[in-house]
């Protein structure tokens, strides 16, 4: 029995090894906030409950810059390596990874009846933030993703292409990349502000090319690390000032009365500084955390962060059920309402967590498996032995 147990802590030792605490930390954190954004729906929540979950929308924002880090990484370790992206490998590793979870929690909805049939023509190709952006509210940010993994590798190639010829015209368009988005939005305020709050969420908070801002800064902190220098090691060095000066420029744009007001109304994010340059700064935020989370003397990176990666391994099914277990508990558990709404907001959340856990074994990791098995077979040298699967890599 000891020695099994030995076993099974060696194996899940090198399951986690690859992952960063204090990266996981911010996954963690990511999702705690858009949980608490959702629960702030609920009758009878405190006033304070309500004003912060009405702000913790940019919980998705950190999503974003993470993704973007981890993603635009990916691409450039991999080319840096073998001299090519690796496109099929890059797609193969992404939409094993997305799409079973996905999938099995947009079936889930439809025979639930949460979605109509007609619902799938646009959600089977990601194109509902744009076609169908109010019927699975949540998706609109798993469109996104999905769209930056299609645009990404190839905006990479062009960068590089252009790089090779110009500096100045390729650092212009990457400048012009990380302020895309705000200059849409900034663009598109005035329409979206004379409009309904419905209007708003559906053809201003979720469109894919007035939300890139997250991505974009996340690759940029990639690539600023991936080519080190001067500018990195300054990172590095000055890693503890700049994560708090990010905490600080987070907690002090997402939440700070003077910019983004002091009622826990829904509609004060349709704003000025809540819809054009929020979205921007929170993003800026979490960059400069970035450098101590990977940076091994840092006081982020020595922290233990206890429960983080467990969280953060499940991140992604939560993020697609927590706003169906909300909805499944008032329909199914609405005697909870009557003790009041801490006891419904725990129903809630043991709901989602029980749904996300049969997700993540039932969809997510059977994809992580066969991931790991199709990556394993192409990289395997034609021996003509059979090859075994490599253990499943917890990390994204």
């Amino acid at each position: 029995m000891l020695a099994m147990c030995q076993r099974r802590s060696s194996m899940s030792s090198r399951g986690r090894s690859d992952r960063i605490a204090a990266l996981d930390a911010l996954r963690a954190l990511a999702i705690l906030l858009v949980i608490v954004h959702h629960l702030r729906r609920l009758p009878g929540r405190p006033e304070l409950f309500a004003w912060i979950g009405t702000r913790a929308f940019v919980g998705v924002d950190i999503f974003f810059v993470l993704s973007g880090w981890l993603i635009g990484g990916q691409l450039l370790r991999h080319r840096a390596r073998t001299g090519r992206l690796g496109l099929g490998r890059f797609y193969a590793r992404r939409w094993l990874r997305t799409l079973p979870a996905y999938y099995a929690a947009l079936a889930i909805l439809v025979v639930d009846g949460h979605l109509r049939a007609d619902d799938l023509r646009s959600m089977l190709v990601f194109a509902q933030n744009y076609l169908a952006p109010l019927r699975w509210v949540i998706s609109w940010s798993l469109c996104i993703e999905e769209h930056f993994y299609l645009a990404l590798p190839p905006l990479l190639l062009a960068l590089a292409w252009l790089w090779r010829r110009s500096h100045r015209l390729a650092l212009a368009l990457i400048a012009g990349l990380l302020l895309l988005s705000l200059l849409l939005r900034a663009l598109a305020f005035p329409e979206m502000h004379a409009g309904s709050y419905r209007a708003f969420v559906g053809g201003f908070y979720m469109p894919t090319h007035l939300r890139l801002d997250g991505l974009a800064i996340g690759v940029a902190t990639a690539a600023l690390a991936h080519r080190g220098g001067a500018a990195w090691r300054w990172c590095t060095d000055h890693a503890d000032r700049l994560a708090a000066a990010g905490a600080l420029l987070l907690v002090g744009s997402a939440w700070n009365p003077y910019l983004t007001g002091a009622s826990a109304a829904s509609k004060i994010r349709m704003e000025w500084f809540a819809a054009v340059p929020l979205f921007w700064l929170v993003s800026l935020a979490v960059a400069l955390m970035i450098p101590a989370c990977v940076t091994p003397t840092s006081w982020l990176a020595r922290r233990r962060w206890l429960g983080a990666t467990l969280v953060a391994e499940h991140a992604y099914t939560l993020y697609l059920t927590n706003e169906w277990g909300r909805v499944w508990t008032r329909d199914h558990l609405g005697w909870v309402r009557a003790h009041g709404f801490w006891a419904e907001a725990s129903a809630c959340v043991l709901v989602s967590v029980i749904a996300a856990l049969a997700l993540r074994h039932l969809a997510e990791k059977p994809g992580l498996r066969a991931r790991a098995w199709l990556l394993g077979r192409r990289s395997a040298p034609a021996s003509g032995r059979e090859v075994r699967p490599p253990a499943v890599p917890e990390a994204r």
